[in-house]
């Protein structure tokens, strides 16, 4: 049984015996659970927009190396006539191939996430409500505080998360739009090729 199922048990178990003796309590920790399963679900939903930029970053860095190797065929076929322009342009739909594959695989790079809660640590903060034996505070406000506790360090783990999926976003972005310009390269050597030689 993990701690999370523990103390979900342990409030419908409580929540039963509050219900006529602490109303207002049972409504803020109503609004403590609230908001942690609504960061909870932001967490999840952060992960799998992470999962989907670096699935959509994987095939654009294998195409455009692909497109990079194809460049670089068309290169060895270059007459030694071939215009400056022709050379100039070939040199800049390379560079830009290759910055677009770099900022490809710099959205798939491993990056080290902030982890929001482990399970043991849960665990040891029940332990450590359930055998406090400061007088003053009732179990309620101290499972309020863990609550609270928790869901700010989910929070804190979706802000981690949240700028360093916006880098990736933007590194994806970033190494389409070189991929475009880059084919737009491609096609005045196509229409060069066609109609020049």
């Amino acid at each position: 049984m993990t701690v999370w199922t523990a103390l979900l048990i342990f409030v419908g178990l409580t929540s039963m015996q509050w219900s006529n003796k602490l109303p207002n309590e049972i409504h803020r920790i109503d609004f403590r659970r609230f908001a942690y399963d609504s960061i909870v679900r932001e967490h999840a939903e952060l992960w799998d927009a992470w999962k989907v930029i670096e699935a959509k970053a994987q095939p654009v860095s294998a195409a455009t190396g692909v497109f990079l190797a194809g460049v670089f065929a068309y290169a060895t076929q270059l007459p030694k006539t071939a215009s400056t322009f022709e050379r100039l342009l070939l040199l800049i739909v390379a560079a830009l191939l290759v910055i677009a594959i770099v900022q490809s695989l710099r959205a798939i790079w491993v990056v080290d996430a902030a982890s929001p809660h482990l399970g043991h640590e849960g665990s040891n903060e029940v332990d450590d409500i359930l055998k406090s034996t400061q007088a003053h505070e009732r179990l309620s406000d101290r499972f309020e505080n863990l609550l609270n506790n928790t869901t700010n360090r989910w929070a804190s783990s979706c802000e981690s998360i949240r700028k360093d999926l916006n880098r990736k976003s933007n590194f994806l972005v970033c190494a389409l739009k070189l991929l475009a310009w880059a084919a737009g390269g491609v096609f005045f050597l196509l229409l060069e090729t066609v109609f020049l030689r």
